[in-house]
């Protein structure tokens, strides 16, 4: 598997390959906080007033949103008792994962059908996404210190830059509005513990807000060994052992805020030591990625009044794995590992960025951004040593202009932006959203917008399967849609229809990635909430065609319909919910042979309950696959079966 059948790219710990546009892998600023959903967020805590920032880089009250946006607040995580950032947006409509073994491993999103490099990811306004691969490494991050979630849906490069073809994730560290504090404590079957804990303060002049958490599970193999099939030299079987998980993570945050004046630091880090499997090192092999990453940042802003502000922010984040091969019996197991080797991966950026209210209802923003980039990893090694760590840099500068604007029943958002890149030159972006209230509690919306994805340094450097004149991947979306809301029934419609063109896919003619790829994603999406106390009721549908626009093969891991029901009792002092999601079957590549293949459709539900049995304490129980359903998200890759877990968590 391991010549050049396809563009070859390397994610920390995997060697990875994509074929016709498929990828396979073988083995900001702070801002202020509060949200919901621009259509509608089953499970949601938030309120009708939520301000949201995302969707147009400018407070919003969330009724007044043109993209499609979701917001999961603090209290929403709590009551969900998730743990892991990629499970929780999982079950968000219009998003979908594949993961290689469980919590803690490789995780790959798809957003709307794009690829999981397609999606940007921020946290606290710092990008998150790796400049070596382009995805972020989303399997590591889990949410103890998360305060809330804001997910837009469809091209948002016209705001961001690259990636946002799918969408922007942006996650918000723990910010506390008043003194408090909070602890929780969870055990469970296979190995499963964790604890965090949270606190925030009023210095004289500055809010502090503090948060640490850490996890460890020991359940499943990454692997299922069985299901490998023994072909030397390149497929020698996997370990068929049980492969832990660890993780720490912590936040820390200084703000002040006055009538004219708002000033924040933050920073926020993880570290991981997650076990893996792959098929090329043999039974007795053992693999261990230790990961880490940190993000730190600053920013300033100032208040004219009523007029507008300006800010400036500086934010940087790092992530830096190592992975270990442990070859075991050598008469077995080959004496070299694809899988080793050190990954570096940085982003630092400077943003001013200014707003004007023009007139009644008009507001008006204008920025400008410098990101530099660094990438670097042993494997970038021109002798194949895997030796020598070899590292490039970039640098982009970007600026953008937009505006948002109310006016009768109109909602109008416009945007444009332009970057340019130090390794391959400029690219130009833009969206136009309109939204008109057809009724009170109804309104139509429509957008267009296209986007970006600039190549990574492992399209560009990866010795033999590289092309240092690739350029970006272009996508154009048009975008119809219907919100109602009320006060106890918020439901939406979204139709979609994405085309992108330039997709890097390793051109056989050339023996070298090339611009060559073409993918068309069509859907539909629809979401709604039902609440009449103490019941609350929410879903979401969805029916997507991702395809390959030149053969018509679906893009893998992709499932043409999935849908979700939750069903939530609220009574103090219980509170109970079960939920059910549905995945249609979805094509992917063989784990022994590359070739298509189909992974079966699976239905999983989960049943969360909680009792206080104090006014600041509660103790909680979860069951995780109810019904142990067998299925896999990745062809060979084990997931989690039936799991009990319960715990105690206390807020002060």
């Amino acid at each position: 598997m391991f010549f050049p059948m396809a563009r070859v790219r390397l994610t920390p710990g995997r060697l990875c390959f994509t074929l016709a546009a498929i990828p396979v892998c073988v083995h900001a600023q702070q801002v202020p906080s509060g949200a919901e959903s621009g259509g509608s967020v089953a499970g949601s805590t938030s309120g009708a007033n939520t301000v949201v920032v995302t969707a147009a880089r400018l407070p919003q009250q969330l009724q007044d949103v043109v993209p499609d946006t979701t917001v999961l607040t603090r209290a929403d995580i709590e009551q969900s008792q998730t743990t892991d950032l990629v499970e929780l947006l999982s079950r968000q409509a219009g998003i979908e994962y594949a993961q290689l073994g469980g919590p803690g491993r490789q995780a790959s999103i798809f957003m709307r059908g794009t690829n999981s490099s397609q999606v940007l990811v921020l946290v606290d306004g710092v990008p998150l996404n790796s400049s070596l691969d382009g995805a972020p490494a989303l399997g590591r991050v889990t949410l103890d210190s998360v305060e809330r979630i804001e997910i837009v849906r469809g091209n948002l490069s016209s705001l961001y830059g690259s990636s946002a073809i799918g969408g922007v994730i942006q996650v918000f560290t723990r910010d506390y509005s008043k003194p408090g504090a909070q602890a929780q404590a969870e055990f469970g079957e296979r190995g499963t513990r964790d604890a965090s804990g949270s606190v925030g303060t009023h210095l004289p002049g500055v809010n502090l807000t503090a948060s640490v958490g850490w996890r460890e599970q020991n359940a499943i193999s990454a692997i299922n060994a069985g299901q490998v099939i023994i072909s030397p030299p390149f497929t020698l079987g996997a370990n068929p052992g049980t492969d832990p998980t660890r993780n720490v993570d912590g936040s820390l945050m200084l703000s002040h805020r006055d009538d004219a004046n708002e000033l924040s630091a933050w920073t926020w880090a993880s570290h991981s030591d997650t076990s893996f499997d792959s098929t090329s090192d043999g039974p007795n092999a053992g693999h261990i990625e230790r990961a880490s990453f940190d993000l730190l940042g600053a920013s300033a802003r100032h208040h004219f009044g009523s007029l507008g502000s300006v800010a400036l922010t500086y934010g940087q984040s790092r992530d830096i794995s190592v992975d270990d091969y442990q070859p075991g019996d050598l008469a077995i197991d080959s004496a070299t590992s694809f899988t080793a080797g050190r990954f570096e991966a940085r982003n630092r950026d400077v943003t001013l960025q200014g707003d004007a209210k023009l007139l009644p209802g008009v507001q008006l923003q204008a920025g400008v951004t410098r990101l530099d980039q660094r990438g670097g990893t042993t494997q970038f090694d021109p002798t194949f040593a895997g030796i020598a760590f070899v590292a490039f840099e970039r640098r982009v500068d970007s600026a953008w202009l937009g505006t948002i604007a109310s006016f009768g029943r109109n909602e109008l958002q416009l945007n444009g932006r332009y970057d340019r890149y130090s390794d391959f030159g400029h690219v130009k972006t833009g969206l136009a959203g309109w939204s008109f209230a057809l009724a009170p509690r109804l309104r139509a919306v429509a957008q267009w917008s296209n986007a970006f994805r600039a190549p990574s340094f492992n399209d560009l450097y990866f010795p033999g399967f590289s092309n240092p004149k690739l350029q970006p991947e272009h996508s154009r979306t048009e975008e119809l849609g219907l919100r109602f809301r009320q006060e106890r029934v918020n439901a939406s419609l979204n139709l979609y229809r994405t085309r992108t063109d330039g997709l890097i896919v390793f051109n056989q003619v050339t023996s070298q990635p090339d611009n060559i790829g073409h993918a068309a994603i069509d859907g539909a999406e629809l979401q709604g909430q039902v609440t009449f106390a103490p019941w609350s009721f929410g879903g979401n549908v969805g029916l997507m065609h991702a395809r390959d626009a030149d053969t018509g093969l679906s893009l893998v891991r992709r499932a043409r319909d999935t849908a979700r029901l939750s069903v939530a009792w609220d009574q103090a002092p219980w509170r109970a919910a079960v939920d059910v999601s549905r995945s249609g079957a979805r094509d992917d590549l063989d784990i022994n042979t590359s070739l298509r293949t189909q992974l079966a459709p699976y239905t999983l539900a989960r049943l969360t309950a909680e009792r206080s049995i104090l006014p600041w304490i509660k103790v909680r129980l979860r069951v995780e696959n109810l019904f142990n359903a067998h299925y896999q998200l990745v062809d060979g890759y084990n997931t989690l079966p039936r799991m009990v877990i319960g715990g105690v968590e206390a807020h002060i």
